[in-house]
């Protein structure tokens, strides 16, 4: 059985990561960029807070640098955490995303809009699937979910019920690789996000109902 990693064994993580923080985005910086004359007085925002140099008007230069920028807090993250797992656990998110961009592209070209933050190479995803045009490349939980949400949307033309049906499979993979860990602190953070989901879809539900009876 794994070693079950103490709150203690984060302390040196947590003293890094407040470290970092004094170069984040924040809302006050994102009011600088959204007031700035122009795009490049916006850039040199992003400039001083370590973003590599980029043309402001490039879109694509702007993503790269947006990745590089993901990349290299994913690998400082993972240098100092106790179990890499729990990264894992942040990174799911972002397979989960692809996917549904994929699915609801049918065939068009969507790779600026995936997110290479995942477990999964964005890239690689694309290419495979436009390889093959199946899902079979992908670990069991995600394959499954692909398929059944890719026939579920040529059926219904309903993207919220194929959402749904991915979401479902995000959430499962989720709480499984948090209980690998078996870190309590994630446990409850994961239990938390599902709770806060579940009570999304519920109130747009009530809302979606509402709506139709009125």
């Amino acid at each position: 059985m794994a070693k079950k990693n103490k709150d203690t064994d984060y302390l040196f993580l947590s003293a890094r990561i407040r470290s970092l923080e004094r170069n984040l985005l924040t809302a006050a910086r994102m009011e600088r960029m959204l007031d700035a004359a122009d795009t490049a007085e916006a850039a040199k925002v992003l400039g001083e807070i370590g973003y590599e140099e980029f043309k402001p008007e490039s879109e694509a230069e702007l993503n790269q640098a947006l990745l590089k920028e993901r990349e290299k807090l994913f690998a400082e993250l993972y240098r100092f955490a106790p179990d890499p797992r729990v990264m894992d656990v942040f990174k799911i998110k972002y397979d989960y995303h692809n996917l549904k961009t994929i699915i609801k592209a049918r065939g068009e070209d969507v790779s600026r809009l995936l997110v290479d933050a995942g477990r999964i190479p964005a890239g690689e995803l694309l290419k495979k699937y436009g390889d093959t045009g199946a899902w079979d490349f992908l670990p069991e939980t995600m394959r499954r979910a692909a398929a059944e949400a890719a026939a579920v949307l040529a059926e219904t033309f309903d993207p919220q019920r194929s959402d749904f049906i991915l979401d479902r499979a995000y959430f499962e993979e989720m709480l499984a690789a948090a209980q690998e860990t078996r870190c309590d602190y994630l446990l409850r953070y994961v239990g938390a996000t599902i709770d806060a989901a579940n009570l999304r879809s519920t109130l747009r539900t009530l809302r979606s109902t509402r709506g139709r009876h009125s």
